[in-house]
């Protein structure tokens, strides 16, 4: 329900019922130019391009960059974590030792 003296409009522009078949015709033969190819954008990128935040900077020692250095798997439980956790442990004590 409208309020009064406001006019309910069906369509508008090229569905508009006065020309209808002509516009649409003319739009159906006009050519798009091709689009452009998606530009592939890491996380990080996109989020200091958007967020203006570097999410590689290290937030507790403010001076390093952060890297992957595991992936965990999605399933498998408690188990494969606690042995991917462990094992990073280990690798960073015997690099700490110099025993890598």
């Amino acid at each position: 329900m409208l309020p009064k003296g406001f006019q309910r409009i069906r369509h508008y522009g090229l569905l508009a019922n006065r020309h209808k078949a002509e516009r649409l015709a003319k739009a159906g033969g006009a050519e798009l130019p091709p689009p452009e190819p998606a530009v592939k954008e890491s996380v990080a990128d996109f989020a200091r391009r958007v967020l203006g935040v570097d999410i590689q900077h290290c937030p507790v020692c403010h001076e390093g960059r952060m890297r992957l250095v595991a992936t965990l798997p999605r399933a498998g439980g408690h188990r494969i974590m606690f042995e991917a956790l462990t094992s990073f442990r280990l690798a960073a004590v015997l690099a700490a030792a110099g025993m890598d």
